[in-house]
């Protein structure tokens, strides 16, 4: 609720009066207080008090500045008019950089207030001559033939203070086989240690320079074409560069092969191959290097021996086994065609090295119909082939062996076993395979298509176990027997049993 004066009493009103009286407030009781009641746009004193002239260089000059007591808008502001003569420190505090005149400023707001110094210092008198590059350590290293650095020089007097006006002294190098000298460009030429000198007027400084080539990259050259297997040699040209493409001296190489034994190298990149197959040689220098993938050339290809082809027609599956002999053992792959005129499947595999007698098998799936052959063509790693075809068997074999009865186990986490009953009447059952399915519709890879050999049994019901280890996950194990004549049983396929 207001206070309106119309209903103040009137003893209220002489009361109210009376303070302010006594107070001071009313107007001619007491002197304005003007700090609180400044105009900015009022002039007010500002001055500034210091030496006026300086005789020496690098020397400290101290002002003060007188501010009106009015102003109460914060502290006042420093700067020069001209930083080269005379450079601000710190608030009041400056120091002489050079012959001149300069003014000392000071604001408050938008007053402003100046001082007029004059720097008159004795001319400079050189006593020393200083050499720097002018980027980088005094004594510099370069890492690459060509690579230079541009060097400074630099007048001293005797305060040790920088002598202005610039100098342009005479270079030389202590070793121009080592470090060339162009202009002021000091520059490397080859690995070692040069003094490159700079004199001028009289005085003489020196600085040293290290060439020490750094190792970027290398290249790798065979000498002649080809590693001829079983006691082939070839030497191996190499070159480590530095960052410019200039060869480095003196450098220390160190070599390794990935498949010692079959292919080797010495200290001096000489590669021999007492045996036959594929290796990658590694050249190092410090922390780089470079590789060079070599396979041996020559000897003889693998032989393919035993081909058999069957078609499954009852569960569209074509099954091929071979055996190859690698007297060398560096048997790489193989593929498995089906063909006929026009169109054909493989189907790639694996061999493995330093095994000279080896099944190369297939179970292959989705055949739908009868091609013209099957094709095996399978190579070493010192680009050797051999090939082989085979018209499959589609004949119905009514005396093949045929599985009774079928149970597969998964041993721990890295093994299956099969446990199978076979009837064959004819007792010339000589085969099973076990092959791991990973659903109705593919075969798992290799090494899962295990060939066992059976021996011979007296009568026509026998039974046997087969395994492998495999931590894959297999959702069926199939099994299939061969006999003497190529026919095949039908595949039982089971899922495994924890076991």
């Amino acid at each position: 609720m207001g206070i309106h004066s119309a209903s103040l009493p009137r003893r209220v009103w002489h009361v109210a009066i009376g303070l302010v009286v006594s107070l001071g407030l009313v107007a001619g009781a007491c002197p304005l207080d003007h700090t609180n009641l400044y105009d900015a746009a009022t002039p007010l004193e500002l001055a500034i008090s210091g030496p006026s002239t300086a005789v020496l260089l690098l020397d400290t000059l101290n002002f003060t500045a007188t501010v009106d007591p009015r102003w109460t808008g914060g502290s006042p502001q420093w700067t020069s008019s001209s930083p080269a003569v005379l450079s601000l420190y710190t608030a009041g505090r400056y120091v002489t950089r050079s012959n001149g005149e300069a003014d000392v400023i000071v604001a408050v707001g938008p007053h402003q207030a100046r001082y007029h110094v004059l720097v008159n210092a004795p001319p400079q008198v050189p006593v020393r001559l200083v050499i720097n590059p002018c980027r980088g350590p005094r004594n510099p290293s370069l890492f690459s033939v060509g690579e230079s650095v541009t060097l400074c020089a630099t007048y001293y007097d005797s305060r040790g203070l920088t002598v202005p006006g610039g100098v342009t002294p005479a270079y030389t190098s202590s070793d121009t086989s080592v470090v060339t000298i162009f202009a002021d460009a000091a520059t490397a030429a080859r690995n070692g240690v040069a003094w490159v000198h700079g004199s001028a007027g009289g005085f003489v400084d020196s600085i040293e320079v290290t060439v020490h080539q750094a190792p970027r990259f290398i290249t790798l050259r065979a000498a002649t074409d080809g590693l001829p297997g079983g006691g082939g040699s070839v030497l191996i040209l190499h070159t480590v560069y530095d960052a410019r493409g200039t060869p480095v001296e003196g450098a220390i190489f160190s070599w390794s092969t990935d498949n010692p034994g079959v292919i080797n190298v010495d200290s001096t990149g000489l590669v021999t191959a007492p045996g036959w197959g594929k290796a990658t040689i590694t050249a190092r220098v410090d922390s780089i290097s470079a590789v060079m993938h070599l396979a041996t050339t020559g000897g003889t290809p693998p032989a393919i021996q035993s081909l058999y082809a069957a078609y499954l027609v009852s569960q569209q599956m074509v099954l091929v086994t071979a055996d190859v002999i690698d007297a060398q053992g560096d048997a790489q792959n193989y593929v498995v065609l089906m063909s006929d005129q026009v169109t054909y499947r493989d189907w790639n595999g694996f061999l493995q090295h330093g095994t000279a007698l080896q099944p190369a098998d297939r179970l292959l799936q989705h055949v739908t119909r009868l091609y013209s052959g099957v094709y095996l063509v399978t190579g070493d790693e010192s680009a050797n082939e051999t090939q082989a075809s085979i018209e499959a068997d589609t004949a119905s074999h009514s005396q093949a062996p045929s599985l009774v009865a079928v149970t597969s186990f998964r041993i721990g986490a890295d093994s299956l076993r099969v446990d199978f009953t076979a009837q064959d009447n004819e007792l010339d059952a000589v085969e099973v395979w076990l092959v791991g399915l990973v659903d109705g519709n593919d075969v798992h890879p290799a090494p899962l298509f295990v060939r066992f050999a059976l021996a011979p049994t007296a009568t026509a019901q026998f039974s046997g176990s087969v395994g492998l280890r495999s931590n894959a996950v297999i959702n069926q194990l199939g099994v299939v027997l061969r006999d003497a004549t190529g026919a095949f049983s039908p595949v039982v396929a089971v899922p495994p049993v924890v076991q």
